[in-house]
């Protein structure tokens, strides 16, 4: 295990919030910080338990991700429940839905991926570059042009970026001094939403950290592991990609 997941820890508590105060029922939250390292917190209006839909027609829909959608349907047809043919035969809809995004402040480099699309196809993760059109000032213009353009290009093209992981193992470079903006602010969340009717009711969970390593597989199955304490819906998370990849097949 990773020195981010040993930082990992959850506790419960009750949140109060805006919902709260529009006399909406709040749904008791987990909320885990330890510091500098993850934290997760669950909330919605309402609470959703999709035991109480037992003997229910239901459907369960995963937003860029049908595989995992038929993987947690599977799952729930296993455990007893009643899974209707169709979107439109069901009683009750279940939609999944989430994503990962990460930004480095001192160079803008940011990355964005939804949760179906990763949960599918982790190796499209990537990070873009923050740069933007080089400015330099030199004492020989016609160096500083072509050292201008060349830049540029290699900025357009994603060359610098391969030159500086192939030297120092991160397409930034390297950090020599104030690097506290060179850590990723990183940010995941699923949510799920039952819908019945006319009536909606929505869980979220969240997971926030600043650090030096990327982590969306371990962020969304943080959430993951959370939406399922809390609605009981038998999520597919990312640990789940054998199940996913058996489906796809």
């Amino acid at each position: 295990m990773s020195n981010i997941g040993r930082r990992v820890f959850v506790r419960r508590l009750a949140l109060a919030g805006v919902h709260g105060s529009l006399g909406m029922a709040m749904l008791p939250a987990s909320y885990g910080s330890d510091g500098p390292g993850m934290v997760i917190e669950v909330e919605g209006a309402g609470a959703i338990s999709v035991h109480g839909d037992m003997g229910r027609d239901v459907w369960v829909e995963y937003a860029d991700s049908e595989a995992a959608a038929a993987v947690i349907r599977e799952r729930l047809n296993r455990a007893g429940h009643r899974v209707a043919g169709s979107k439109a035969a069901a009683a009750v809809v279940y939609l999944v839905e989430g994503g990962y995004e990460a930004v480095r402040p001192a160079t803008g480099r940011s990355a964005k991926i939804s949760a179906g699309v990763y949960l599918e196809r982790p190796e499209s993760f990537t990070t873009r570059t923050g740069r933007g059109a080089s400015a330099v000032v030199s004492a020989n213009p016609v160096a500083a042009l072509i050292g201008t353009i060349i830049s540029n290009l290699g900025d357009r093209t994603g060359a610098r970026d391969s030159m500086n992981q192939a030297t120092t193992g991160d397409p930034d470079g390297k950090c020599l001094a104030k690097c506290d903006g060179w850590k990723y602010a990183q940010r995941a969340a699923l949510m799920v939403t039952r819908r019945e009717g006319d009536s909606v009711v929505c869980v979220r969970a969240s997971a926030s950290m600043v650090e030096e390593e990327l982590a969306p597989k371990l962020m969304l199955e943080r959430c993951a592991v959370q939406l399922r304490l809390s609605t009981g819906l038998p999520i597919a998370a990312t640990g789940a990609m054998g199940a996913v990849a058996d489906v796809r097949q």
